[in-house]
């Protein structure tokens, strides 16, 4: 109740590439070899536009171990307060692409964790998966977030 849009917030969005590695961070993947220091792929911000609205175009996350797959987002509806979260996908889909489309397919190993075995994942619940939907060669994945804007 009392819900309104939030225009002009910025969100920030991140996640990880095919191969389970983030951007600007050493020591990632199973070797912990992999060093993407300097690099910002796969990250992004925009504002909310006047119908509280956001829209970002990125690739399907990927997954690494001990974690399910997922986008994280931040939210700053003003300069001193933020709203952290994340995005979860359904475990069905994420299956048939991570074993039918490249680059996801060639990855040695597979995906270890489901939503439901995520710890994060399952104290979210199940408003915090995307609402998904097929356009042309590309989903479309939709979340409503209630902040707290004071």
């Amino acid at each position: 109740a009392g819900c309104r849009p939030l225009a002009g917030a910025r969100v920030d969005i991140w996640h990880c590439d095919a191969q389970g590695h983030y951007s600007g961070y050493p020591g990632q993947g199973d070797g912990q070899d992999v060093d993407t220091s300097g690099q910002s792929f796969l990250r992004g911000w925009q504002k909310t536009d006047d119908s509280g609205i956001v829209s970002f175009a990125t690739i399907y996350p990927g997954w690494y171990r001990g974690r399910t797959t997922h986008i994280h987002f931040k939210v700053f509806p003003n300069d001193n307060s933020v709203m952290t979260g994340q995005l979860f996908f359904p475990d069905g889909l994420s299956e048939q692409i991570f074993t039918t489309v490249a680059p996801y397919t060639d990855r040695s190993g597979k995906r270890d964790t489901s939503n439901a075995r995520d710890g994060i994942a399952r104290r979210a619940g199940p408003l915090s998966q995307a609402a998904l939907r097929e356009v042309a060669d590309a989903y479309q994945a939709l979340m409503i977030v209630a902040v707290r804007a004071d």
